[in-house]
């Protein structure tokens, strides 16, 4: 319990500045930005720790990064929703990872890894993306990208693609963290 709660600590300290800083008007957009765009920073500053000592995230694969993320949004939104299932689209469900049904916001997480490329990723999400916003239930979704060993060629080329797929009703970021 002593590790959980200097994790939690740690990431109070880490992003309490976003919350004062933050305009009533913009603060889930200034909230959730600042995590994904901060978040490199915050896993290498938390596993070089004091005397060698372990680190506080070990990263295998998508389901560590969505906990980590899971953890510190609900220092901003108690209501968060994990893995929230979407309703049958074409005779199959989807899964979007994160919903702020409140505020219409939907988050959607994926790692690279071995046998996912370029091609794959982007096409996984410009098919989850389309299901997401069937319900009409969502006004912006965010897409966090995790790719720490760097597998994706051109960051750009996924990131215009996929916010491309925005509407006039729906906002598309997203955010690819190399």
């Amino acid at each position: 319990i002593d590790i959980l709660d200097k994790q939690l600590n740690l990431l109070k300290a880490l992003l309490s500045y976003t919350n004062e800083e933050s305009s009533q008007d913009s603060d889930n957009n200034v909230i959730i930005e600042s995590v994904f765009n901060n978040f490199n920073d915050f896993i290498r500053h938390s596993s070089k720790r004091y005397n060698n000592r372990d680190a506080f995230f070990i990263i295998n694969d998508e389901y560590d990064i969505q906990d980590i993320l899971h953890s510190i949004f609900k220092l901003f939104y108690k209501d968060i929703e994990k893995e929230s299932v979407i309703p049958k689209f074409a005779g199959s469900s989807t899964r979007i990872d994160f919903v702020l049904n409140n505020r219409q916001i939907g988050i959607e997480v994926k790692m690279t890894r071995d046998g996912l490329n370029d091609k794959q990723l982007c096409d996984q999400l410009l098919l989850d993306i389309d299901r997401y916003f069937s319900l009409n239930t969502l006004k912006t979704l965010y897409c966090f990208i995790y790719d720490p060993d760097k597998r994706i060629t051109n960051p750009y080329l996924i990131k215009r693609d996929i916010e491309n797929k925005s509407s006039n009703e729906n906002t598309i970021k997203v955010f690819i963290c190399q």
